[in-house]
């Protein structure tokens, strides 16, 4: 996700924008929760590049819309696709069901949260490339600033996804992006 949203800031092309979607809702069938994290992150970062790119056009919330139609059918194709394969492969049409057996417990265990220490540190991190990021790109955009502004994006929704278990070992899957 991170190697093809660079090389879709430095060069964006329709091409690369619609395979990096198909892998992003592949990506959400490997593993719901930070496959959709990853699909988000990448739309919501498109999303702030059309608001300042189109921020004084005609075009402003068509350009978008076409973000949220162009993310929304690519993932809705891929997943017709899986869902009719696996169907088609073993006889019986798959009940998502399977997707989504720890969230009940994810969401249980967050009111038990209690960050400290290194966790704090992320946080300010993230949040604090968030807004520079977006200061920086409201005066010039390049694929840097994009970057930045996804990885933030990215690192909050990875923060958020394994914040209830704050140990130490957790904290590098969380600080990577």
């Amino acid at each position: 996700t991170i190697l093809f949203s660079y090389l879709y800031f430095i060069k964006p092309s329709s091409t690369k924008l619609y395979l990096i979607y198909l892998i992003l809702s592949l990506g959400f069938y490997w593993n719901i929760d930070v496959g959709l994290i990853c699909f988000l992150s990448f739309l919501f970062t498109n999303l702030i590049v059309n608001f300042y790119n189109n921020l004084n056009k005609k075009n402003f919330l068509r350009s978008i819309f076409k973000e949220i139609y162009v993310a929304l059918i690519i993932f809705i194709l891929t997943s017709l696709f899986i869902y009719m394969y696996i169907g088609l492969t073993y006889g019986n049409f798959p009940t998502f069901d399977f997707l989504m057996p720890a969230q009940k417990n994810f969401l249980r265990d967050v009111t038990k949260l209690q960050i400290s220490g290194l966790w704090i540190l992320m946080i300010f991190i993230y949040i604090f490339s968030l807004f520079y990021s977006l200061n920086e790109f409201k005066e010039k955009q390049n694929p840097i600033d994009k970057m930045i502004l996804f990885l933030s994006i990215l690192g909050i929704g990875l923060f958020s996804y394994h914040a209830n278990q704050h140990y130490s070992q957790v904290l590098a899957l969380v600080s990577y992006p």
